[in-house]
């Protein structure tokens, strides 16, 4: 089997690493949020990001400590640090910013054939074009759909939960530390120096806070006025390759009790990518220095009611900060490569730009979520997931419905899915969203099943079977002409029977997206 390439990063990991010795959390503090800090209102509480369909560490023995979400683990790694009662116990572990998402190994392989229908010759489908390509993940029990969306939303959740816990880091340092208090509306706080102690306080060292501060507002709305708690912190890194990273928040309780809210945060840094699309499609502007962004959107309007719209990607240079509109990623700001009009041109997103909308119930996972990406700011198309998620039979485990297909290009495209490219890469095929072969109002289906034991979701019913030709099928033809390609992944080709693809047509009333009860969700807004 073929080596699947992946966007995985490792200079400024293992420096930070080597350097860096910040926890998530101590045994010896409190996982419950108590309010007792009169800072407790300037913080989301109960904000975290994550897939919907991962079975969490905790899931791994839940026969004996209970059903656990993933998003209930990364949020309990933020409330820790917000609760720590001694300033030790108060840092951050920012190296999980550097996880990237990538794709899980079911999804989109590297894919060898002979006598492509559509040219006649042999060669190779690059890796992540080809969809949900076999039902499980690996020999593992779990759906490929499960899988791809844990695989492409563990590098925004990483990086979400650093950014979140180096902002309650802030909080945790003014509530131990005798000289600080949280600013009262229309004044500010610095506290680098506090941030220095504290690091040093944990035993954490290679990083310089070049600046930390908290500022407070307050704003009118019509009839209403809001506190806004606006947070910004640069942290220079030094290791075998030197970054500085800059995480910024601005949140407003809806409610004197910070139980309503809304907000946003983003976070960026410079890495290195010898192999991305900075370092090939930009001719002499090409590069092997990026910049990494994320951005989130929330609002919580009640206990059983969060939103949130996360975004990840990647620009070419160093703090290349464009794509980065009033504090939120916007796809509309591309980079333009040689073949684009009016480039090479690096300013904006270059390469896999990534956004997950949510709109859910946090104490169960129920809801709708959407998971959408652009490999490259000029490929004119999404690949998405369509996810709902509900517990019909009341057992406190979730069922639902994933639809994976493509959509319109990220700086338009909501979400959802238009159709299905089965030869996106291959000779003649849907590249730059070449419509003309895109079989519209199909999508590949997976209706999946939390399992009690493990929390796994394994698939009851697949719809993913096709052909990657044009049309999705493998006419006799084909097999005539000698078309064949690794289906089983084994490394040779394989000689394929004739057959018709099994893809759904998402407007059927019976199988389709709206029939499964999915509904696009819609992002917030923020202050």
């Amino acid at each position: 089997m073929k080596f699947r390439r992946r966007f995985m990063l490792f200079f400024i990991v293992l420096s930070a690493i080597a350097l860096v010795s910040w926890q998530c959390g101590s045994s010896t503090t409190s996982t419950t949020s108590t309010d007792s800090s009169s800072s407790s209102i300037a913080f989301p509480d109960g904000l975290a990001i994550a897939s919907p369909t991962d079975a969490s560490e905790a899931n791994t023995n839940i026969s004996l400590i209970g059903k656990a979400t993933s998003y209930e683990v990364e949020w309990a790694g933020i409330d820790t640090i917000l609760n720590a009662t001694s300033l030790a116990s108060c840092a951050a572990d920012f190296t999980q910013l550097f996880t990237q998402p990538s794709d899980a190994n079911c999804y989109g392989p590297e894919m060898g054939y002979e006598s492509h229908p559509e040219s006649g010759t042999d060669g190779d489908l690059p890796v992540g074009d080809l969809g949900l390509w076999t039902e499980n993940e690996g020999s593992s029990t779990e759906a490929c759909a499960a899988a791809e969306l844990n695989a492409r939303m563990d590098g925004i959740k990483e990086q979400s939960t650093a950014a979140l816990s180096l902002l309650a880091s802030m909080v945790c340092t003014i509530n131990n530390t005798s000289t600080l208090t949280m600013p009262s509306a229309g004044s500010s706080l610095s506290m680098a120096s506090e941030m220095t102690s504290m690091a040093t306080a944990a035993g954490a060292t290679g990083m310089t806070f070049n600046s930390a501060s908290i500022s407070v507002a307050s704003t009118t709305v019509g009839s209403s006025t809001y506190t806004d708690y606006t947070y910004s912190i640069n942290i220079s890194i030094t290791g075998a390759v030197a970054t500085t990273l800059q995480v910024d928040m601005t949140h407003r309780p809806l409610d004197s009790s910070n139980n309503t809210y809304r907000g946003r945060f983003s976070y960026y840094f410079d890495n290195q990518d010898a192999i991305g699309n900075c370092n090939r499609d930009f001719g002499a502007l090409n590069t092997a220095d990026i910049t990494e962004l994320g951005s989130v959107v929330y609002e919580k309007s009640a206990s059983t009611s969060l939103k949130f719209d996360a975004r990840y990607t990647q620009a070419c240079g160093a703090s290349n900060t464009a794509v980065l509109v009033s504090n939120e990623l916007d796809p509309t700001v591309k980079a333009k490569t040689d073949n684009m009009a009016g480039g090479p041109d690096i300013s904006g997103w270059a390469a896999n730009f990534n956004k997950v909308v949510a709109d859910f119930d946090p104490t169960t996972n129920i809801g709708n979520f959407i998971l959408a990406w652009q490999a490259g700011a000029g490929d004119g198309a999404i690949r998405a997931f369509n996810l709902t998620l509900n517990d019909a039979d009341s057992d406190g485990y979730l069922e639902g419905s994933a639809y994976y297909g493509f959509g319109d290009d990220i700086a338009t495209a909501t979400g959802d899915i238009v159709g299905m490219y089965c030869n996106w890469a291959g000779p003649n095929g849907g590249a730059g969203n070449n419509t003309s072969v895109r079989l519209d109002n199909y999508a590949q289906r997976q209706v999946i099943d939390e399992s009690s034991s493990t929390g796994i979701f394994a698939a009851t019913t697949s719809d993913i079977l096709y052909a990657p030709t044009n049309l999705c099928d493998m006419d006799a033809s084909d097999v005539t002409a000698g078309y064949k390609y690794d289906e089983d992944l084994d490394g040779t080709v394989d000689v394929i029977s004739a057959f018709t693809h099994e893809l759904i047509d998402i407007t059927d009333a019976t199988d389709g997206i709206t029939a499964s009860g999915f509904t696009l969700p819609t992002a917030p807004t923020g202050p």
